[in-house]
């Protein structure tokens, strides 16, 4: 009886195996589904706007926008799949255009957006195809500045997305990779 006693345990660990291999081959929960929803569950007011310049990895310049806005500007989502934009740049207009999620996998990482973190594996984008007028004049009046943004924090009262501009600065003998990361925060 004692021997059976201590193979007791032996005869439970193919059972406890079977059982861990049965609960991680269920198909696991879509994570978009749920993004989905917070992103589709009211209008998401801006907060804030924040641009950085870096060069390789040293912040250079930082700025503040729209500090002295008096138009709400809102972003809005809904399940169609459509979203819209009020007052992009403190200029009265209304945006409206199509939107999607990716995950790190399936966007392509030359686009010159959103390559600043090195370890994007569990990562969402937003493309958001809004042309919205613009106040810098290097985008000629309109821009789409939500098209490629990555997604960096997202819970029911928060939404904060970043989109980045890459630029190649050559100094002779060092090429330096240059950064302007534009942040938007969102709450509810």
């Amino acid at each position: 009886m004692q021997s059976f006693i201590k193979r007791l345990p032996l005869l439970f660990i193919p059972g406890i195996m079977l059982l861990g291999l049965l609960i991680n081959s269920c198909k696991k929960e879509d994570s978009n589904s749920y993004i989905n929803t917070l992103l589709t569950n009211g209008v998401w007011r801006l907060a804030s706007v924040r641009t950085e310049l870096f060069h390789a990895d040293t912040s250079k310049r930082r700025d503040t926008l729209n500090t002295n806005c008096n138009l709400l500007q809102t972003f809005t989502f809904t399940n169609d799949g459509t979203c819209s934009y009020a007052n992009f740049h403190c200029l009265q207009q209304n945006a409206a255009g199509r939107w999607q999620l990716r995950t790190a996998n399936t966007t392509n990482q030359n686009n010159n957006n959103n390559t600043n973190n090195n370890n994007l594996a569990d990562s969402v984008f937003l493309n958001a195809d809004v042309v919205c007028k613009d106040t810098i004049k290097r985008n000629k009046g309109n821009s789409r500045p939500f098209l490629g943004v990555r997604i960096t924090n997202l819970g029911e009262n928060s939404l904060v997305i970043e989109h980045t501009r890459l630029d190649t600065v050559y100094r002779t003998p060092v090429v330096v990779q240059r950064r302007l990361v534009t942040r938007y925060g969102f709450i509810h």
